[in-house]
């Protein structure tokens, strides 16, 4: 926001140097970005006069001018219509550098004819917003000065506010903090009510469907009254802070807004059809706005209308069709509050950006209403005259003054520092608190500008603030000497990020919401968990999966250039608020997610080829093996649990606790295709709250493999729908300390084996520890394998 030091000036009574205020209002958490002196882009223009004009001999609307710049002659071309003999202009020099266009002026040819700078107007130059015409000075410029000497120095301050600080949207707001931090006195504006000498033709209805969001509405019918050009001072304060003037009518309203954070709109009575109805609107209605932009309207937004249509959008923008000019007579003043939500989701979907919008949506102190309209009513009689009517209003001023006991030795407790109650009571005071009752409690009501301020905390905030945080002393941390130590999880998560740098992926960080609209393009089931003021349309419900991130990211990567993409992520996912059964599961888990595209990297022999299910299938188990879960602790299957992943090239990891969530495969075509994805992308996912713990913490026990180890093949006939690591896992648990390894070598279907069975082959490893197995002992082992293998699945053992 942007202020001029001589606009500060009228509230704030100092003597404080513009360094100082600067300074102070940094350390108040008002940050200052910028300093802005009109000197110094004034300096390098000069007063010049025109000679002789002649018409351009190449072009019809271009003259040739002679200019005086009161060292040389120069010939200029001038296509501005007012230009004429003997006038005083304001001269750019070649490499004059010209702030509006961000250009400099250099010497050039124009249908021919050499041109030795530019003759400017107002806005050119940044001291005005006309720009049909070259400025005329007056007969008392002398030639050859700089323009500096004509124009008084102002100095512009441009701060950053912060949400929170919507008071600050006022100049009257800034001043507030910097007399309450002594940087001088707060000038409190005395406001005179004016007397209505007639009712109002127009009457204010809020609708009951609109009361919440538009509490309370003011409105004031002004007659007679002359609407023309804006006084200098006003003309100059407006255009000082980036904003044209246009109107009077129109120039206080904008005044209004940014000295007082009240924005109001002011409509040409005669336009308005009937009374004023505050509603929300149906959807489908197009409205025209003062932009000359036709908005078609969603449904629930806060909308003005006359008895014919609608005429406002209240909080964001005016109509064209009510709008004022120079012909208005009879205007119909309006000074409301409307809901910040409503107001910021409506200037969103419609994309209009507004002074009014961005205030109502951060919150405009509703005490601020009356005060408003009758501060524009005094300025509307000074400038243009009229006759004003009574106030008319619907709705009620809203009370969001907030009681807070405080107790001041929470100063010392909470702050750290020691602040004496005197001028803690001084500190809240010109802040604009009201203290009911003192003593080491003290019951505090908020001002009615400060949304912000809810408890005690925020309390002691705005003391310490205003004291100055560089008063507090520093003190040395006490840091102790004891190594912090990582809990099991975050190590295991730590070793699981280094697991997969290893295999050559490269982690990334993405937002942890995904659209509605990939939320329904993945197939996600279940109530989502969406957000209620999302940061943007397009991530607005919390990811059920990391996936859908990783594949935006893989879209975003090819666009760029990238052949080979190997992406993880551990973060948070977020569950249904209710799944499919009804049930109420965890809302929040952490996901682990990869994906590989593209071909994999080169190997020394020279081969390359392209990523496939099997790279994504070992990643997945070099992380289980890294979190010290064999592969006799899960079953893989060969379908995934979700729609996203193609349906014969996938499959899922399955625990004895029978954990769902840990797939791998490649992503389903239609959805690779609709992202702009050229090829195939493999993808592997888990939820580390799925993973079992009760292998992670088993030690390894030394094991003596001195004694030789003997292997013994097996094979079986079984139904067809036996899952063979099923078969695997039986055979393992005949002896877990003598039998080492279980693996599957044939899965075999066709002649010799009947139709609706299959064979299975499986070799088993046995690695005794205290001695070398007897042939009598080994048969014994084999014989429970064969026995345990026949009951579990009605098994018939394969002789050749």
């Amino acid at each position: 926001m942007k202020f001029t030091f001589s606009w500060l000036q009228k509230f704030l009574k100092t003597k404080k140097n513009l360094k100082d205020i600067c300074e102070k209002l940094t350390l108040l958490g008002i940050e200052v970005s910028e300093i802005i002196d009109n000197q110094d882009t004034l300096q390098s223009f000069k007063v010049a006069q025109v000679v002789d004009v002649k018409a351009h001999p190449n072009a019809d609307r271009l003259s040739l001018c002679k200019v005086n710049d009161g060292n040389n002659k120069l010939d200029i071309i001038c296509g501005a219509s007012n230009v004429k003999k003997n006038m005083k202009v304001v001269l750019a020099q070649v490499g004059t550098k010209i702030p509006n266009g961000n250009f400099t002026i250099q010497k050039t040819k124009i249908r021919g004819i050499e041109s030795e700078g530019m003759l400017c107007s107002a806005k050119e130059i940044g001291v005005g917003e006309e720009h049909e015409g070259i400025i005329e000075l007056s007969d008392n410029a002398k030639i050859g000065d700089s323009l500096s000497s004509l124009y008084p120095s102002e100095k512009i301050i441009d701060v950053e506010i912060t949400p929170n600080r919507s008071d600050c949207l006022g100049i009257n707001g800034i001043a507030r903090d910097l007399a309450a931090c002594k940087m001088g006195n707060f000038v409190e504006r005395k406001i005179s009510k004016k007397k209505g000498k007639f009712k109002s033709d127009i009457r204010i209805i809020i609708a009951k469907q609109a009361k919440k969001i538009c509490p309370v509405f003011y409105g004031r019918y002004i007659k007679n009254v002359k609407n023309c050009e804006s006084p200098e001072w006003l003309k100059k304060q407006l255009v000082a802070v980036g904003l044209k003037p246009i109107s009077a009518l129109v120039d206080i309203t904008n005044y209004l807004t940014i000295d007082s954070n009240r924005p109001l709109h002011v409509f040409d009575a005669d336009k308005i059809k009937g009374n004023l109805t505050v509603s929300l609107s149906n959807g489908g209605e197009v409205f025209k706005a003062l932009d000359d932009e036709n908005y078609k309207l969603s449904k629930g937004m806060i909308t003005i209308s006359d008895d014919n249509e609608v005429i406002s959008l209240g909080g964001v923008i005016g109509g064209s069709s009510t709008g004022c000019d120079l012909s208005t007579k009879d205007v119909f003043l309006e000074s409301a509050i409307f809901d910040p939500i409503t107001t910021a989701k409506t200037g969103r979907l419609l994309n209009i950006i507004t002074d009014a919008r961005y205030r109502f949506e951060r919150g405009v102190d509703p005490e601020s209403v009356i005060n408003g309209i009758e501060e524009a009513t005094n300025l509307i009689l000074d400038f243009c005259g009229g006759e004003v009517s009574e106030l008319v209003y619907d709705g009620s001023i809203p009370d969001n003054k907030k009681k807070i006991i405080f107790n001041f030795d929470s100063l010392e407790n909470f702050g750290g520092i020691k602040i004496s109650e005197k001028e803690t009571q001084n500190i809240l005071n010109k802040l604009g608190f009201k203290i009911l009752k003192k003593g080491k409690k003290y019951q505090l009501i908020s001002p009615s500008w400060r949304h912000d301020i809810e408890n005690e905390p925020d309390i002691i905030e705005e003391v310490l603030r205003i004291y100055g945080y560089d008063n507090i002393p520093s003190q040395s941390i006490y840091v102790s000497n004891q190594n912090s130590v990582d809990n099991r999880c975050q190590i295991r998560e730590l070793s699981m990020k280094r697991c997969l740098a290893l295999k050559g992926l490269t982690e990334t960080v993405t937002w942890s919401f995904i659209s509605k609209q990939n939320a329904k393009l993945f197939g996600f089931k279940g109530e989502l968990l969406e957000i209620t003021n999302p940061i943007s349309n397009d991530l607005d419900i919390m990811r059920p999966s990391i996936i859908p991130n990783l594949l935006q990211a893989i879209s975003t990567n090819i666009a760029k250039g990238e052949k080979q993409i190997c992406l993880f992520e551990l973060g948070p996912i977020f569950g249904n608020i209710k799944n499919v059964q009804g049930k109420i599961p965890d809302i929040q888990e952490i996901g682990l997610a990869g994906v590989r595209y593209g071909k994999k990297t080169k190997h020394w022999l020279g081969t390359e080829r392209d990523y496939d299910l099997f790279d994504v299938k070992s990643d997945l188990e070099s992380l289980l093996k890294c979190c010290k879960l064999p592969p006799s602790s899960y079953l893989i299957e060969n379908e995934s649990a979700t729609d996203y992943y193609h349906p014969r090239k996938s499959g899922s990891f399955l625990f004895h606790n029978n954990s769902p969530g840990t797939m791998f495969g490649e992503i389903h075509p239609d959805i690779i295709k609709k992202l702009d994805i050229d090829q195939p992308v493999f993808a592997f996912e888990l939820s580390l709250f799925s993973l079992p713990h009760e292998f992670a913490d088993k030690k390894k026990i030394f094991s003596n493999k001195y004694f030789q180890k003997v292997e013994r093949d097996f094979a079986f006939i079984v139904d067809k729908n036996v899952k063979a690591g099923d078969i695997v896992r039986i055979a393992a648990e005949v002896d877990e300390e003598l039998i080492d390894k279980v693996y599957i070598f044939d899965v075999y279907e066709g002649e010799g084996i009947p139709e609706g069975k299959k064979s299975i082959a499986i070799s088993v490893t046995l690695q005794p520890s205290k001695k070398t197995l007897t042939d009598l002992e080994i048969d014994e082992i084999g014989k429970k394998i064969v026995a345990n293998v026949v009951k579990s699945f009605h098994a018939i053992i394969r002789e050749k």
